[in-house]
């Protein structure tokens, strides 16, 4: 069973949303960070590339500019992914609003203990080919 949580983590960065049975988050420096917008009035995100997310993933963000309702450095979990470049993200199981449009960002994905090595590798190689 998920629980809920609000702990921060060695980097400072709060844990939000829920933590899926395989265990807890970790930073991850093997997924690229990709460009971000957005727009308050869908609460949907666009990266400027196929991010290759799905619902339950967990990504962080950082550099925002504009996008109130969006917090650097917390995780949020993938709530929806209408397309290869789209996505809404979730908090505590509510879909997070945007009250302004997102005009600048990253995100980067995050992977969860237990998620192999190999796991990681095959993503890597869809991002990049």
């Amino acid at each position: 069973m998920a629980a809920s949580t609000d702990k921060v983590d060695t980097h400072g960065h709060t844990l939000g949303g829920f933590i899926g049975q395989k265990g807890i988050l970790l930073d991850n420096d093997d997924f690229t960070a990709l460009n971000l917008t957005g727009v308050a009035a869908t609460d949907l995100l666009t990266s400027d590339d196929d991010h290759f997310l799905k619902v339950g993933d967990w990504v962080r963000l950082s550099g925002l500019t504009g996008g109130a309702g969006l917090v650097e450095g917390t995780r949020y979990m993938v709530e929806t992914v209408p397309s290869a470049t789209t996505f809404t993200l979730a908090r505590h199981g509510k879909r997070v609003g945007l009250s302004s449009d997102l005009t600048a960002g990253t995100f980067v994905r995050d992977r969860v203990i237990g998620q192999t090595d190999a796991e990681v590798a095959a993503q890597k190689r869809n991002k990049s080919g």
